[in-house]
């Protein structure tokens, strides 16, 4: 018989979301998807942990109305039978009693998923805990260990394909189970679908209203639910910005709070710091998002071009994924890096009213037509996310650092493989990003922002023909451009350093004229 201190860890992940949140091209699909995602490892866990525990009094902790987690029931009490450890990014860490109590949390759990969140892989993995006797960190190290091991040797599930006598769904081509309206055309007729799709399409509706309980809009605008509704005028071939910002350094700073109670009679302080860190994190991602919004509409309120992006009574933005330091939204292609720089400064500015120091974030923004193949647009914003990351780390500043791409094709290769092939010349790099958000460095946004002015002012913005030749020649290296100057009696703008629109092996123009058709010319005004 076990020891009356002896309690099981359990913790909860899925597998695979990536691929499940954005492999589809319809909006209201990753939209039902990433919630379906959060619910998992969030709401549902907690319905699970009630279950399995009973409604006795203080058998389990609960949410508080603000969304935290009660401090006050904790699992060294006798009448305790579960304790919630922490619940965000897409992770859930629970205590139990015993072994009883925590199989029936993972039936319940896992049966509820299987049943509303078709084609989601969960992941729940446990083992022993000695309280008093066991320090925290290391059983949450091997917790987690075997989390991964679990993940790493699981075989990839085969869906089961379709017979002759069969419809295929329309949006993961496995065998459909009924048909839906298809809001994305514009006689909305009905198309097959599959079992995992009617999934996210029955949670859409339920993520909208969290959306709107969480991002309350009073001005009459709602969140879309359909790419076509972010500000895309009909008719016109239309650009969107997939954004992904994610925290750096996040994993340390939790690794930090572990190595500060190294002793097993420190679980509780442990327990209370890593709660608290995760409640003030989730805090300030979720007042920068608050706070973009806010940004979006002072911009709708400053500028036509901005207003005419709220179309059919939509905003031209939706989050997709939030809640944690990683945040994954869509807008409006044409104010997608307006709104990433926005974000990244709220975040940095909400994060140093909770810590120590304030936190960075770095981001990527894959700018593609509306109807480019979602799935690859997040990578690609991944991937840039990435990019940016590792030139943060290079670079040894503690800024928020953000990159961006855009294509109006198809992409060939992978990102640096790209950036080789069409933006490096003799003369060095054609581009200066990853840039950072804030700052003087020619490797800022100030440069990008100072060359937007100059290329969108009156001197150059009705002359696309002659900024066009200049992007050409601006691969020539300096002396193409000293060429250029000559050949058409035209002034370069003054910006920084560069003579002939080149500094250290790098071009500080031809970002800004890539970019001078896909930026309102009148954000700059609110940019800080």
């Amino acid at each position: 018989m076990p020891p009356p201190n002896e309690f099981i860890l359990l913790a909860v992940d899925t597998a695979g979301i990536q691929d499940y949140i954005f492999n589809s091209n319809r909006l209201r699909e990753n939209i039902g998807a990433s919630y379906l995602v959060a619910s998992v490892t969030g709401t549902w866990a907690f319905e699970a942990v009630q279950k399995a525990a009973g409604n006795g009094k203080d058998v389990h902790n609960v949410i508080n109305n603000d969304g935290t987690l009660d401090d006050q029931v904790t699992i060294d009490q006798p009448s305790t039978v579960a304790e919630v450890l922490y619940s965000g990014g897409g992770n859930f860490v629970v205590l139990f009693r015993d072994s009883q109590t925590a199989r029936i949390f993972t039936q319940t759990l896992s049966r509820r998923a299987l049943k509303e969140a078709s084609g989601l892989r969960l992941m729940i993995h446990a083992i022993p805990f000695i309280w008093g006797s066991d320090v925290l960190m290391d059983k949450l190290s091997q917790l987690l260990e075997g989390m991964k091991r679990k993940r790493s040797t699981q075989s990839n599930v085969m869906p089961l394909a379709g017979l002759g006598v069969t419809v295929m769904c329309s949006s993961t081509a496995l065998p459909a189970v009924k048909f839906k309206l298809d809001h994305q055309t514009d006689n909305e007729r009905e198309r097959p679908v599959s079992a995992e799709v009617v999934s996210k399409i029955d949670a859409a509706d339920h993520a909208n209203a969290a959306l709107q309980k969480a991002f309350p809009r009073e001005d009459g605008y709602t969140y879309p639910l359909d790419l076509d509704h972010l500000g895309r005028t009909r008719g016109e071939s239309s650009l969107i910005a997939v954004v992904h910002a994610d925290g750096d350094g996040i994993g340390k700073q939790i690794e930090a709070i572990g190595d500060s109670f190294t002793s097993a009679t420190q679980a509780r302080d442990h327990i209370n710091t890593l709660r608290q860190f995760s409640r003030d994190l989730a805090a300030a991602a979720k007042a920068a998002l608050a706070g973009t919004l806010d940004y979006l509409k002072q911009l709708a309120i400053d500028s036509k071009e901005v207003a005419g992006l709220f179309t059919d009574c939509y905003i031209p933005f939706r989050p997709l994924v939030f809640g944690g330091d990683d945040v994954t939204f869509v807008s409006d292609g044409r104010i997608g890096l307006a709104l990433t720089l926005e974000y990244l400064r709220q975040f940095q500015a909400e994060t140093k009213k909770r810590f120590d120091q304030p936190l960075t974030a770095c981001a990527g923004v894959a700018i593609v037509k509306s109807h480019y193949p979602f799935a690859r647009a997040y990578e690609l914003a991944e991937e840039l996310s990435k990019s940016a990351k590792k030139y943060r780390r290079d670079s040894k500043r503690e800024e928020c650092y953000l990159d961006w791409h855009f294509t109006a094709g198809g992409l060939y290769g992978g990102l640096d493989e790209i950036r080789k092939r069409e933006y490096t010349v003799s003369a060095g790099s054609m581009t200066l990003r990853p840039v950072a958000a804030s700052g003087n460095g020619i490797r800022s946004w100030r440069t990008i922002q100072s060359g937007l002015t100059a290329f969108q002012s009156e001197g150059w913005k009705e002359k696309r023909n002659k900024a066009k030749a200049l992007r050409e020649k601006l691969r020539g290296g300096p002396d193409a451009v000293g060429e250029f100057t000559q050949l058409y009696q035209q002034n370069l703008p003054d910006i920084d350093s560069f003579t002939n629109g080149w500094a250290d092996a790098y071009c500080g123009y031809f970002d800004a004229i890539e970019l001078m058709d896909l930026y309102l010319p009148l954000l700059e005004k609110k940019n800080r």
